[in-house]
């Protein structure tokens, strides 16, 4: 009688894990050839009034710095970035002129959306909404 032992594979399971969680993390490519990433921007309330907030908007991506072109425009809603760096993580980060955005945001919400060109040629784009208040 021939007996076959079925054993748990901790490095297989670990393994299998992390290609799980990249493929939940990375950013989705539409089949249109758009890249859509996440974005997340700071601050996520704006007083009309106020100079309280300071005087740009940040927007973090969940975008490698290392893929986008950066020979290109990143734009929010049409307005050229002021900066363009990475964060800790190596992620994409870019900073407009909050002055010049609050011209084009409405009350009592508006959504932002972050756009440019990959190294491989694919637009991204992401969206977040603020809050906006006068």
């Amino acid at each position: 009688m021939n007996t076959t032992i079925t054993s748990f594979h901790p490095i297989r399971f670990g393994l299998a894990v992390l290609a799980l969680a990249a493929l939940l993390l990375m950013p989705l490519r539409a089949a249109d050839g758009t890249l859509t990433i996440q974005v997340k921007c700071s601050p996520a309330v704006v007083i009309l009034d106020s100079v309280a907030n300071g005087n740009c908007m940040t927007v973090h991506t969940d975008l490698r710095y290392s893929k986008v072109d950066r020979t290109q425009p990143i734009e929010l809603n049409g307005l050229p970035a002021t900066a363009v760096f990475s964060d800790s993580r190596g992620q994409l980060v870019a900073k407009f002129d909050l002055t010049v955005l609050k011209t084009m945001l409405t009350v009592p919400a508006t959504t932002l959306t972050l756009t440019g060109r990959t190294t491989d040629g694919l637009q991204f784009i992401g969206a977040d909404e603020v809050r906006v208040i006068e």
